[in-house]
């Protein structure tokens, strides 16, 4: 067996399966077959929760291994191991790379030599398939380690949305962010901009190679549509049918046809064109795929696995009632028990947690008569807003196509504010205001 399988094996034996998921090992590059079973049948058994040791993953993986006894003989070995798991991790990565850019490179050289002539035809695919191959390859790279720091949580990362920057800045005087460690409430009736919300910060994150996961009620593969709706700027016939199709000449304020471009700032080509709208389509289900995970209701109550197996920079939950609670227990102290140990979950893990609370039809009706009211908590518990970090409360402003928020908390200071986003109906998501023209 290969020196790199061999490390993988040998971490696992020692205990550092679940490190090697958080810095975000995967099986398919890992060089030897028996050490990608044993490293899909650790990761099985711990997110089961159950012991990760020899006999475990021997009964796990029956019938898969090709060499058994080579894989008894890592675990037999003495000592804990010269290889930390952060440089297992850094090894298989840089093979995987390594042997993906030979074969297209070798695959490169053949098209060039037999359809010298179809270039323009094979040479866009090839590109897709590097710029793909770039982004699976960031799944590889280590996550920072987990901050130490005052009451005010660092910033995590800054949003690409103005609008929110200066929601969570409060008095912490580093210009807002997404935070480590911080548990954000939201509030509203149905249908007034919670999920929204939620999608707009998940596009935000995966714009930004970030990881984000959503427990959503909503179908998985709605989420997923939703996202790519935000991300591709393309039409709702296209993100739900996965095929681009030409539009008329769109052209920019200088009259020319308008231009796409990558994050490097190389031009892809006019944006009206099939073939550019297809990539930009494949490129972020590719970048939806590394970044983005979507879960079902069912894993509501297992948040903390969650986020263990799947090491999210933003966690969203979407959305919590009085049904998702223990009926045995009343209600008003079920969800401030449930808020209290969300606060507690980010705190130690220092993600950015979001969940998303419907308010009672009184209180609604209350906010919806005074923007400025302050609702003590859903469903009259106080303690969901005492356990947050920050909290808004949502509604549909006055004005066409805005979005109303009331921050009615925030640790990192400030008052009781009012803010307001603009909802973009081509894409579903909220953005900055635009900019008034002049007069």
């Amino acid at each position: 067996m290969d020196d790199i399988s061999t490390a993988v094996i040998t971490s696992i034996s020692h205990g550092h399966t679940e490190t090697l998921l958080h810095l975000g090992l995967k099986p398919d590059g890992v060089p030897d077959s028996d050490a990608r079973v044993l490293y899909d049948s650790a990761v099985s058994l711990l997110r089961e929760k159950k012991k990760v040791n020899l006999l475990a993953l021997m009964v796990r993986s029956s019938g898969k291994l090709q060499n058994a006894e080579s894989v008894k003989s890592i675990f037999s070995l003495n000592g804990t191991g010269d290889v930390p798991p952060e440089d297992v991790v850094k090894r298989v990565r840089d093979h995987f790379l390594q042997n993906e850019v030979d074969r297209l490179t070798r695959r490169a050289s053949e098209l060039r030599g037999d359809k010298t002539k179809e270039i323009s035809q094979w040479l866009p695919v090839f590109a897709q398939k590097l710029q793909s191959l770039t982004i699976h390859a960031r799944a590889y790279d280590p996550r920072p380690s987990a901050h130490r720091g005052p009451i005010v949580p660092p910033i995590l990362f800054k949003s690409k949305m103005r609008f929110f920057n200066k929601m969570t800045e409060g008095n912490a005087g580093d210009g807002g962010g997404h935070r480590a460690g911080w548990w954000t409430v939201w509030i509203g009736e149905s249908g007034r901009g919670k999920t929204t919300t939620g999608y707009s910060l998940g596009c935000d994150a995966i714009e930004q190679q970030r990881r984000v996961t959503f427990i959503s009620k909503e179908n998985q593969q709605q989420v997923a549509s939703r996202l790519l709706l935000g991300l591709t700027h393309l039409t709702l016939n296209e993100v739900n049918s996965g095929i681009a199709k030409a539009q008329p000449l769109i052209l920019d304020e200088h009259g020319s046809p308008l231009i796409v471009y990558d994050s490097t700032g190389n031009a892809i080509g006019e944006w009206h064109d099939e073939k550019v709208r297809q990539f930009i389509y494949q490129s972020w289900v590719e970048a939806l795929d590394v970044y983005g995970r979507v879960y079902s209701w069912k894993y509501f109550s297992q948040m903390r696995n969650v986020i263990s197996w799947d090491d999210p920079d933003l966690l969203i939950v979407d959305y919590i009632g009085p049904e998702d609670m223990d009926s045995k227990r009343d209600l008003k102290y079920a969800l401030g028990a449930f808020s209290a140990d969300c606060e507690e979950m980010a705190h130690t893990t220092k993600k950015s947690l979001h969940g998303n609370f419907q308010m009672s039809n009184q209180e609604a009706l209350a906010y919806q008569k005074n923007p400025r009211h302050i609702v003590p908590g859903p469903y009259g518990s106080g303690a969901v807003r005492h356990s947050a970090d920050q909290s808004f409360q949502t509604r549909i402003a006055d004005i066409p196509d805005h979005q109303h928020y009331l921050k009615t908390k925030c640790r990192a200071g400030g008052l009781v504010e009012e803010y307001e986003a603009y909802y973009d109906k081509s894409r579903w998501i909220y953005t900055d205001l635009p900019e008034r023209l002049p007069l």
